[in-house]
């Protein structure tokens, strides 16, 4: 599948890439109107590994043409969905402004939060879209049951003229499945999921609802909610700990944070009945404060954490890559454009906002049956490890949190290791089996060995040069993948 150029593709003009993500390149280009008339669009298009793959393509197209549907002041419109020289490709409108991740690292650097207003009013925003999308029908009047799944703040958009955009909407069906297939993980998408989802179940409007709930607790505090340092403690935040409430971060309106912690509740029955009922409760509020209008406290957030004055640096074109428009022709549509953040278009690299509290440890401490045993080290990777073992003893260091003992009742207990490199103990006989035990296994988390799935959270293996296979899946999402051998040390 060849590379898009910069070139004239029936009525659009390829201007300047403007990245690639996991799943498309973005560029900036001139779409051809009436006459000489011309207008910037944002042009997606699916990378040329993945539009090799027909199913893909077809579930793309799908969703992207129930996403152009959507006519909603508070979303993004596409303005097409085709094909540019056989790779699957959205048009949408461009945007003055930026996106809300950026504002918030921009505040957090100077150790500041959303005012309690401006955040209501945004997410009163993005509810009222949401809330449309999730009540929208088709044309023979059946619900089209379309959810968001990835509303995050990379996904809500901050306008100069004081609007919220939701973006992406229909993407991140697909974006989801994807990205399942191919690593198991949504790498970055997780902080911001409903309980509901994070654990594979089907979801509905209440999904996006508690995604927004999150938004809104973390532009009231400038800390992050459930991001963690890997995705089971993230999920051990989200099942297991008490929601801390904003103000016990920063102080926050009572009324206010009751809304909040409502969003927030795990159970999907005791949220709003709707999106709309939480913009609602968000109106109501302000509209007690005497708050100013929405638009207004959106155009002054934005105008305090990014200046007018920088767009045009920030817009201003780089210069010319190989395959580029020369930087003049981007006159055609101005250079007021910018890149969306989105589940498939580049990111930021994530950093934690100024402020942020600590997460809480998740607790990993060996059950009361297991008196000789040896503590594994944490941390190991995914990569390929040959683990020693001798004696009936090994060490298995699991990544995200899970913890792995190994049993040998003709041995002593051994030390804790004080570092992560393996333990080995030197045979004095034929090597035993090694018997591996895996304590504080989240909820939900299944464990499988070489293809089976172990009933109980712990394996035999006799030490040799056989590759093993060791997997943790929540549903059929495979979280974490360890893929090495169990033998004597050379």
């Amino acid at each position: 599948m060849p590379a898009l150029k910069a070139q004239s593709l029936g009525q659009y003009r390829l201007v300047r890439k403007l990245g690639t993500g996991g799943m498309a390149e973005v560029f900036l280009a001139a779409q051809r109107m009436d006459g000489e008339v011309t207008r910037p669009v944002v042009i997606k298009a699916i990378l040329p590994h993945l539009a090799e793959d027909e199913r893909f393509v077809e579930m793309f197209m799908r969703e992207a043409r129930v996403a152009a549907m959507l006519t909603h002041p508070n979303i993004v419109h596409i303005h097409d969905v085709t094909k540019l020289e056989g790779r699957p490709c959205i048009v949408m409108e461009f945007l003055k402004g930026r996106d809300l991740w950026t504002v918030l690292q921009r505040l957090g650097a100077q150790h500041e939060a959303v005012p309690p207003h401006a955040a209501a009013a945004i997410v009163a925003q993005a509810a009222s879209a949401l809330d449309y999308a999730h009540r929208k029908r088709d044309r023979a009047g059946q619900p089209i049951d379309l959810v968001h799944r990835d509303i995050s703040p990379h996904n809500l958009f901050l306008t100069r003229d004081g609007h919220v955009r939701v973006l992406d909407f229909g993407i991140a069906k697909s974006a989801y499945q994807q990205n399942r297939t191919e690593s198991g993980v949504i790498k970055g998408k997780l902080p911001y999921m409903a309980p509901e989802q994070a654990r594979g179940k089907e979801v509905d409007g209440r999904a996006d609802q508690f995604s927004l709930g999150i938004v809104l607790w973390e532009m009231l505090t400038g800390a992050r909610l459930y991001a963690r340092e890997d995705p089971i403690l993230t999920m051990n935040a989200m099942f297991h700990e008490p929601t801390p409430k904003p103000s016990s971060v920063r102080p926050c309106p009572p009324a206010l944070e009751r809304i909040v912690m409502r969003a927030l509740r795990r159970s999907p029955t005791d949220r709003f009945d709707s999106c709309e009922s939480l913009a609602h409760a968000l109106r109501t509020w302000m509209a007690s404060q005497e708050a100013a209008s929405e638009t207004r406290l959106v155009r002054r957030l934005l105008g305090r954490a990014v200046p007018v004055g920088e767009d045009a640096a920030f817009y201003a074109p780089d210069r010319p890559q190989d395959g580029d428009v020369p930087s003049e022709e981007l006159r055609l549509v101005g250079v007021d454009l910018t890149p969306s953040e989105s589940g498939i278009s580049p990111r930021p690299r994530v950093a934690e906002l100024e402020g942020a509290a600590p997460p809480a440890p998740l607790e990993l401490t060996p059950t009361p049956t297991l008196e000789q045993s040896a503590k594994a080290p944490l941390g190991l990777t995914r990569r390929q490890l040959g683990l020693f073992a001798a004696g009936g003893v090994a060490i298995l260091g699991l990544a995200f949190g899970l913890t792995a003992w190994a049993l040998s009742p003709d041995e002593p207990s051994a030390p804790e290791p004080t570092s992560a490199a393996p333990v080995v103990v030197e045979p004095s006989g034929p090597p035993a089996p090694v018997e591996i035990v895996f304590t504080q296994v989240p909820d939900g988390v299944t464990l499988e060995v070489d293809g089976a799935v172990l009933e109980v959270p712990r394996m035999e293996v006799e030490p040799s040069d056989e590759v093993h296979h060791v997997r943790a899946l929540l549903g059929e999402r495979e979280l974490w993948r360890y893929d090495g051998i169990f033998r004597q040390p050379l």
